[in-house]
């Protein structure tokens, strides 16, 4: 057991919003056609381990909508499929813990895929 300690310390941790994450950056990959990366760097977490993290996409300058609502808390990068050659995509992310949802990070530049040319057998 731990003994000598009478009482909390006077420096509580204040939990708060987690920062935005930093640093978002979205490229098309090179391994998974319609297929875009986005990595990011962690923030900071406000004092409280993060829970997840919320991934918004703007396609073709459309509102932003929610894409993946819950993005695993370790990870520092996702690949979103799927996508639609010719268009352009734009991404954002938030990170949230148990005080709640922090603020949306800065959003990537915009990627636009590539129009599909004639699919080789």
């Amino acid at each position: 057991g731990s003994s000598g300690s009478s009482g909390r310390s006077a420096h509580l941790r204040v939990r708060q919003l987690p920062h935005a994450p930093e640093h978002p950056v979205a490229t098309l990959s090179t391994v998974e056609r319609r297929a875009i990366n986005l990595t990011w760097t962690k923030p900071f977490d406000g004092n409280s381990p993060l829970i997840r993290y919320i991934l918004e996409m703007s396609e073709n300058n459309a509102p932003w909508t929610v894409l993946l609502a819950s993005v695993d808390p370790k990870a520092t990068s996702v690949t979103v499929k799927g996508l639609v050659p010719a268009r352009s995509y734009q991404f954002r992310l938030c990170a949230v813990n148990d005080v709640g949802k922090g603020q949306f990070s800065k959003d990537t530049e915009r990627v636009s895929l590539p129009e599909s040319g004639p699919s080789s057998g």
